[in-house]
């Protein structure tokens, strides 16, 4: 089975280029240079009972385990029609001035209900530019659309599952 995600880039954003597609959390889908900003994707898929809080508490241990002091702000969870969501804000602790919004998806897998694709897409800021790309990162949440397309018994079968994601929360700065 094969994930497709759609997504809109929010107005001010843009596609990255040269070492601004770098990223160590995945796939860098949209930069915001002017307020040192970018929105990074990464998937993959789950066949076990962690709920999202539990991923996104191994991606935190995972950070520190990187040698990254991580401090959670904030979370909570969130319903994203037939899909789970969670979310997360975190303040990297390295002197950096850099906080994140983790926003994960669980879409159940349209054949095997023990299998589900987990995306995770993170904000990247500074604090004093979160107010500005907290709105934005928010459309482009509400925007993504997960979409499931397969024929794995080979039965002419396509399964296809859309989600909006548009109950994420409206975070604009660390409390």
């Amino acid at each position: 089975m094969t994930p497709v995600v759609e997504f809109g880039i929010p107005p001010g954003w843009r596609k990255p280029v040269g070492d601004e597609a770098r990223s160590s959390l995945g796939s860098v889908l949209a930069v915001r240079p002017d307020a040192e900003a970018g929105i990074v994707v990464a998937s993959g898929f789950r066949t076990d009972n962690a709920t999202l809080a539990d991923i996104a508490d191994q991606f935190v241990a995972a950070v520190r385990t990187a040698g990254v002091d991580v401090e959670v702000l904030r979370r909570a969870e969130m319903a994203a029609g037939a899909a789970e969501g969670f979310a997360q804000l975190v303040k990297l602790r390295d002197g950096s001035g850099i906080v994140q919004c983790h926003a994960f998806l669980a879409v159940p897998d349209a054949y095997d209900e023990r299998t589900r694709t987990v995306l995770r897409v993170v904000l990247s800021t500074t604090v004093p530019h979160l107010a500005v790309v907290a709105a934005d990162f928010q459309e482009f949440l509400g925007g993504i659309r997960a979409a499931v397309r397969a024929d794995p018994a080979g039965d002419g079968r396509e399964g296809e599952r859309a989600v909006a994601l548009s109950t994420w929360p409206a975070w604009s700065g660390p409390r």
